[in-house]
C-alpha cells in the first residue's frame, strides 16, 4: 500500500525529491516512484539553489516550514505571487518581509 511503513513526514523541495529518489533506487522503480522522478526532473529547480533559498529563508523565520519550501520551489519573482504563496499563511506580513523574501528569490541576499 501507499505510505506503508512511512518513519517521518517531513517538507522537501522538488530538487531534493529526485535525490532521495536516486538513494533509494531498487531494481524495480514503483509506477508512482516513476512519476515522481520525472515530475522532480522536469519542474525541480537545482537542489543546491533550492536548499540554499530554503535555508536562508528558515533564518528569517518568517513563515511556517511547509510555506518556506513552497517560496524556495517556487521561487517568485514579483510580489505578486509572492502574496499569492503566502496567503494561506495565518498572519500579515509588513513590506519589509516581504522585502527580504523577494531578495532570497531573486538572488540578492
Amino acid at each position: 500500500m501507499i505510505g506503508e511503513g512511512i518513519e517521518n513526514r517531513k517538507p522537501v523541495p522538488l530538487g531534493q525529491v529526485s535525490e532521495i529518489l536516486e538513494k533509494a533506487k531498487v531494481a524495480e522503480p514503483t509506477y508512482e516512484q516513476q512519476v515522481a522522478s520525472e515530475h522532480a526532473k522536469k519542474f525541480g529547480q537545482k537542489a543546491s539553489t533550492e536548499a540554499k533559498m530554503l535555508e536562508s529563508i528558515r533564518e528569517l523565520k518568517i513563515v511556517s516550514e511547509i510555506t518556506a519550501v513552497k517560496v524556495a520551489e517556487l521561487a517568485p519573482k514579483n510580489l505578486m505571487m509572492l502574496k499569492q504563496i503566502l496567503m494561506h499563511e495565518k498572519k500579515t506580513f509588513t513590506e519589509d518581509d516581504y522585502g527580504k523574501l523577494l531578495a532570497i528569490t531573486k538572488g540578492k541576499e
